[in-house]
């Protein structure tokens, strides 16, 4: 079952993870937010915010597994089976120091 197909079950469960930390305003065509509000009316038990935080959601970690894998020279572990794992020098490792950046920054705004 593919990542989409587990957000729709999730909707048709009204199990849609309610975990508004901030806001962020965004802008939508009016085709994306026509598809949002069909989306709320086949899944009445989700709202408009639900959705599009699901989304976003789901289309941040699909972004994050599709950062490619640079090898790096440094070996960090071995497998199961022996082989050599090597540091990754690609955007991923990144990518998460700035999660993790962004995310502390975030929450001492709310703080406030």
């Amino acid at each position: 079952m593919n990542h989409m197909t587990k957000l729709l079950d999730q909707w048709e469960n009204n199990a849609s993870k309610n975990e508004p930390v901030t806001e962020i305003a965004i802008h939508l065509s009016l085709r994306e937010a026509a598809r949002i509000h069909a989306l709320k009316e086949l899944y009445p038990g989700c709202t408009e915010e639900d959705i599009v935080a699901d989304l976003v959601r789901e289309g941040l970690n699909q972004i994050e597994i599709a950062l490619p894998y640079i090898q790096g020279k440094k070996v960090i572990a071995e497998d199961e089976f022996g082989d050599l794992i090597y540091e990754d020098i690609g955007k991923t490792p990144r990518f998460e120091r700035l999660t993790d950046k962004f995310t502390a920054a975030l929450k001492v705004q709310l703080q406030k």
